[in-house]
């Protein structure tokens, strides 16, 4: 017979801080539910000490386990899920940045007359092979086909080992009108509407230059779930992605059945393995490829390594750009 597989300890603590909270509302219903039955019987003063003691029992046991245990799924979440892809994480509730900070990525029409409406949520820094990956949960005011609007959703920003095109932005069709569009990074930016594209309900705008067939497959990958929602920019090694109407945190489920180490591991960000793909450039090899063992690959696999003996300046980019 086989033996199920042991849970593992992040899932250990979330369910253990489930069952506490599960026991403290027990409590306090059974409390209330005594004392409803006292006020059957007409005992009334036992009554009124029950439902006075069941009151006591949620402020003080039933709250604070619940407080604690979303506490636990958030933390433990995080080391499962994101955890799986970092050698660190670290959840931050009041990060800091300013306005004029997300407006000089020029990711789409930001609107300078509503800076009072940006307000960041909460962030999760991640640490992969000793870069320093964002992810931080925002409202952004923002001008969308001539409109005001409050656009809420994840930025993604990391400073990649590799710089696979010059300059791109792929812009998914809900931030607004090709028109529109075009004059805000050409303004901004000096950047046109390229030949290429990436999906249907996104528009491709660069500096001329044109990624090659192994990068735009990349991109492909990053974008497929959420086309339309999604604005990726590339300016060399800096990497910016929002994703509009996304969360980086999944919510902790409330139902009676058996939490599972999938649900525990779920990301708020699926996207986030295929970004690390793209910018590590370690498809191939995770995917147990059969590569050449040459000068470039060598370059690359030290790129892998969690200590870096080479500096940034010794990658290139792809044969195809070259």
């Amino acid at each position: 017979m086989k033996q199920k597989p042991k849970a593992s300890e992040p899932l250990r603590r979330v369910r253990h801080a489930r069952a506490l909270m599960r026991l403290a509302q027990f409590m306090a219903l059974a409390l209330f539910g005594v004392a409803v039955y006292c006020f059957y019987i007409r005992d009334y003063r036992e009554g009124w000490a029950l439902v006075a003691a069941s009151f006591l029992a949620v402020v003080l046991l039933a709250l604070p386990a619940a407080n604690a245990w979303r506490r636990q799924w958030k933390r433990q979440s995080i080391i499962a899920g994101y955890g799986t892809y970092a050698e660190q994480t670290e959840l931050d509730e009041r990060p800091h940045m300013a306005p004029e900070q997300f407006e000089l990525l020029c990711l789409f029409p930001f609107d300078f007359n509503a800076t009072g409406d940006f307000d960041v949520h909460r962030e999760i820094r991640l640490t992969c092979r000793e870069r320093t990956v964002s992810l931080t949960e925002m409202t952004v005011p923002a001008r969308i086909r001539g409109l005001e609007a409050l656009v809420d959703g994840v930025l993604i920003r990391m400073d990649m080992p590799r710089a696979p095109v010059s300059r791109l932005m792929l812009t998914g069709t809900s931030f607004g009108d090709l028109d529109i569009l075009t004059a805000w990074y050409r303004k901004n930016l000096r950047l046109l509407p390229a030949m290429f594209s990436v999906q249907q309900q996104m528009q491709a705008f660069s500096d001329g230059s044109e990624p090659g067939l192994r990068t735009i497959s990349q991109l492909h990958r990053i974008t497929e779930k959420r086309a339309r929602n999604i604005v990726l920019s590339l300016a060399g090694r800096e990497l910016n992605v929002f994703i509009r109407n996304a969360v980086i945190l999944t919510n902790p489920p409330m139902g009676f059945g058996q939490i599972t180490q999938q649900r525990l591991e779920q990301l708020g960000i699926p996207e986030l393995p295929a970004i690390l793909d793209f910018a590590f450039d370690t498809e191939a090899l995770r995917a147990g490829a059969d590569i050449p063992f040459d000068e470039e690959e060598d370059r690359k696999q030290a790129g892998l390594q969690t200590v870096i003996h080479e500096a940034d300046e010794d990658f290139r980019r792809p044969e195809e750009h070259e």
